[in-house]
């Protein structure tokens, strides 16, 4: 187990050491006795910056996720409300050690985001006529050609391919019973964090295509 330099933290790791060292050596031992998974565990350490993730006592606290805006001028209060719960939620999982669960939790947000740009208009070349996620980014691509979107969305392609995969992330269309293995705490958090990433940059975007209507409004009525 990894002792943490702050003395606040060597306190707590003595105090953790029991669990760490009882738990596995009963499931070696193939106990019937129910025994609660890391999650759980990890579900109560989480309040004090804390996770185990065998062989490793981690600290949280310290950890920073991405910063998505809270405001978005061009979603109403509800839209706004459900993309901030689907945040902090990817972020509970992460923080209780449920990886795969902060991911999927993530994606699903992504996907939910892109469905915004429905119907949106982007130039005199037309407008986004796809209805599910794969067709809408599809859209936004070729309707982007040659600027930063069109690139963005070969990136967040890639990865949102590879967590798709059985052979590969293996979060989205479940795995391979044979050669699955289980995300870590490093990669779930490049994950969530790259997704976040990119729905800041969507929000933007989408900002961007559809203008801000409270402005709008706003300039209408002082008219």
């Amino acid at each position: 187990m990894c002792v943490l330099p702050d003395s606040s933290s060597i306190r707590e790791s003595f105090c953790l050491n029991p669990i760490y060292s009882t738990k596995p050596e009963i499931e070696s031992k193939g106990k019937s006795s129910p025994i609660p998974p890391w999650p759980f565990i990890n579900s109560f350490l989480a309040p004090c910056g804390l996770i185990i993730s065998p062989p490793d006592l981690i600290a949280t606290d310290n950890y920073v996720p991405i910063a998505v805006p809270d405001v978005n001028p061009s979603l109403d209060e509800q839209a706004t409300a459900l993309i901030q719960s689907s945040l902090q939620e990817s972020e509970a999982y992460l923080t209780s050690g449920s990886h795969r669960a902060a991911v999927q939790e993530i994606l699903w947000l992504l996907e939910t985001i892109t469905s915004a740009f429905r119907g949106v208009k982007v130039s005199e070349d037309g407008n986004i006529k796809g209805k599910y996620f794969s067709k809408i980014i599809g859209d936004l691509q070729r309707l982007h050609q040659g600027k930063t979107l069109e690139r963005v969305i070969t990136w967040l392609d890639n990865m949102y391919g590879f967590l798709s995969a059985p052979e590969g992330g293996g979060v989205r269309h479940g795995s391979t019973l044979d050669g699955h293995a289980e995300l870590t705490q490093n990669e779930a958090r490049l994950f969530c964090d790259l997704t976040r990433s990119y729905i800041t940059y969507l929000l933007n975007e989408h900002a961007r295509l559809v203008g801000k209507p409270g402005r709008e409004r706003r300039r209408r009525m002082e008219r």
